[in-house]
This record gives structure tokens, C-alpha cells and sequence, in this order.
């Protein structure tokens, strides 16, 4: 199946955009010729976040169009809530509190051990950081400790 079957993306995001599947899914085509253990990875992550009880739609196979892997997701119809957040700057929409507040409960969550610790991740890359210099390195992971135990759900 070729991508101008599917007809015009419903959406765009950073690394995909959005196409009516079906009547009940939706496929994400990646743009940036993302390799198979990527998008194995990002489906593994999307299945567990659907597992741990958050409101996501539930992923279903890695599926290659035109040479571009993709997942297809549940087809959860509504405006995103990105565009929400779009239609409403000032003062801070209401969808941008929750989308922090999802993203913080999602990475709280005991249920879901598949997900990464976002906290280990962003050490990770601080200390892969090669042009900043050892004394920004430690000041850094420190104001991410502090970031973390202040913003951290109370569960």
C-alpha cells in the first residue's frame, strides 16, 4: 500500500504523521527512516503505558509503507490535546497542566517497570554530554535531583 492511498495526514508530529488506518485504527509513519529496534522500542513503551492503566490508545503491529516503518494505534477520535494546547496560549491552558500531570503520573507509576526511569535517562545523557565541562556536569545532575524530588508525584 502506498502513503497517497491512505490519503492526507489528520495530523503531524515531530517524528510522524497521523493517517486514518481503518475504521478503528490509525498508522504513524515515521519521517526520519527510524530503524526497526526504534520502532520496536517505541511500540514496546506505547504497550506499556496502555498496560499501566494510563489513558493512551492501545498500540497494535509495526507495519512498513513505502519503505517508513509505523505503528498502528487505536483510533481515538477528538481534538489532540497539542492542538488544545495551541488553541489556548495564555494564560497556561488547562491541557498543558494535564499533559505534565499524565506524563509525571505515567513515570510514577509501580504498575508499569517496562518504562524507563526518565530521571536515570536524563543522568545518562547529561554525563554523555562531552563539551560540558566536569563542574557543569555535577551542577547539572544536582539540579536534577532537586528537579526530582520537588516536581515528583506524591504516591
Amino acid at each position: 500500500m502506498s502513503l497517497p492511498s491512505l490519503g492526507k495526514s489528520t495530523a503531524r508530529g515531530l517524528t510522524a504523521e497521523v493517517y486514518v488506518w481503518d475504521e478503528t485504527r490509525i498508522l504513524t509513519p515515521f519521517r526520519d527512516g527510524r530503524p526497526p529496534d526504534q520502532v520496536a522500542y517505541e511500540a514496546h513503551i506505547a504497550r506499556a503505558v496502555h498496560a499501566a492503566g494510563m489513558p493512551a490508545p492501545a498500540v497494535g503491529d509495526i507495519v512498513e509503507v513505502n519503505g517508513r516503518l509505523g505503528l498502528l494505534y487505536e483510533r481515538v477520535d477528538g481534538l489532540s490535546m497539542l492542538d488544545s494546547m495551541g488553541q489556548q496560549l495564555w494564560p497556561l491552558s488547562p491541557s498543558a497542566c494535564l499533559w505534565a500531570e499524565l506524563h509525571a503520573d505515567m513515570h510514577a507509576r509501580r504498575t508499569a517497570p517496562e518504562l524507563p526511569s526518565q530521571r536515570a535517562e536524563l543522568a545518562q545523557h547529561i554525563r554523555a554530554a562531552q563539551l560540558l565541562p566536569p563542574d557543569l556536569h555535577r551542577a547539572a545532575l544536582r539540579a536534577s535531583d532537586w528537579l526530582w524530588k520537588v516536581l515528583r508525584p506524591r504516591t
